[in-house]
């Protein structure tokens, strides 16, 4: 499937599963703010403009993470764009209870900026999602209910 196919697909299946994660009944989580702007568009994926304001980024704006929201199967989308040619790695932290280990998806490195995602988080919770792209890293908080 071309990059544009994996990405039409992971628009459509995405739009109709949810967006931001909502605010949790964790009480003492502080979610992280999204950002207003966006990344550069990709040629090879049209644009990466997005309704709500639903990505966040690192300070100088080379590693962005856009939260697509819940899946079907429980998991959680996100689609990175992040150095060209650089491998995005995932670590997710639970901040308000027991430890517990992220799941991350990835789907073969394409070449292009960007790349889907699916994490899947093994409870509810807040928790700290920290990426590294090449020397580039983003960190937010998702609060999953």
């Amino acid at each position: 499937m071309s990059s544009i196919g994996v990405l039409l697909t992971f628009v459509v299946v995405s739009l109709a599963t949810g967006g931001a994660p909502a605010a949790s009944r964790t009480t003492n989580c502080e979610v992280s703010r999204t950002v207003s702007d966006r990344p550069p568009d990709d040629p090879s994926a049209g644009t990466f403009a997005s309704p709500g304001g639903t990505w966040y980024a690192n300070a100088d704006r080379t590693l962005w993470a856009w939260w697509w929201g819940r899946r079907y199967n429980g998991e959680y989308k996100v689609l990175w764009v992040r150095p060209r040619g650089k491998e995005v790695r995932v670590v997710g932290e639970r901040l308000d209870g027991r430890p517990a280990i992220l799941r991350q998806t990835f789907p073969p490195n394409s070449g292009a900026t960007f790349t889907p995602s699916s994490l899947a988080f093994p409870g509810p919770g807040c928790w700290r999602v920290s990426a590294t792209s090449g020397t580039a890293e983003v960190e937010f908080v998702v609060a999953i209910p």
